[in-house]
């Protein structure tokens, strides 16, 4: 009996961290801080090549923006709905975008428990 409980507990922590590992998160700001509590949560799913953008007092349920993205040598280049791209610099973490002249700095977080149980409900629909 312990050794199937023992068992149970590292699948589910497998399983716990492989949704972990299947995103890439960026906690974003504006640069110039004119907006210094204001930040922007960019998710992109390795297993899809998809993006999701929102703000983080929204929630993820309120995306501002979401797409495909690819994948380069230095940048991942997000394509969003029409013909904004925004890119991402992989090595910065500065993100630019081709609608406007604003720019963020970002920093790789965890993935928030709020857009993994938006991703688990999302799947599930």
């Amino acid at each position: 009996m312990k050794r199937i409980f023992i068992l149970f507990i590292a699948l589910v922590s497998i399983n716990l961290q492989a949704d972990k590992d299947r995103y890439i998160t960026l906690k974003c700001v504006f640069v110039g801080n004119d907006y210094p509590n204001l930040f922007f949560m960019f998710v992109l799913d390795k297993d899809n090549s998809t993006f999701s953008g929102y703000m983080e007092a929204q929630g993820p349920n309120q995306p501002v923006v979401a797409g495909n993205y690819s994948k380069t040598y230095d940048f991942y280049l997000l394509e969003g709905e029409g013909t904004t791209v925004v890119s991402i610099n992989r090595n910065t973490l500065r993100v630019t975008s081709s609608a406007n002249d604003d720019s963020l700095d970002c920093i790789s977080i965890d993935v928030p428990k709020d857009y993994l149980e938006y991703a688990k409900n999302k799947k599930r629909i």
